[in-house]
């Protein structure tokens, strides 16, 4: 993931980079739609998923409980 390859740079890696990885990782795999849940941090990444991507998901739960 992106994440894991800027750790040791400056970059600090954004919600951008991890839609992006989970766009890459859906392409890669025999799949049409899924579900995404998303806690938390998460959540920002299931709410930006659905408005990238939604032609990919068959749904978004994000959750910002504690």
């Amino acid at each position: 993931m992106t994440a894991c390859h800027r750790a040791s740079s400056f970059l600090l890696p954004t919600v951008f980079d991890a839609v992006g990885d989970l766009v890459g990782l859906l392409d890669a795999l025999p799949v049409e739609r899924v579900i995404v849940v998303g806690n938390d941090w998460g959540a920002t990444i299931a709410w930006q998923m659905a408005l990238m991507r939604p032609t990919s998901l068959q749904a978004s739960l994000p959750s910002a409980c504690r």
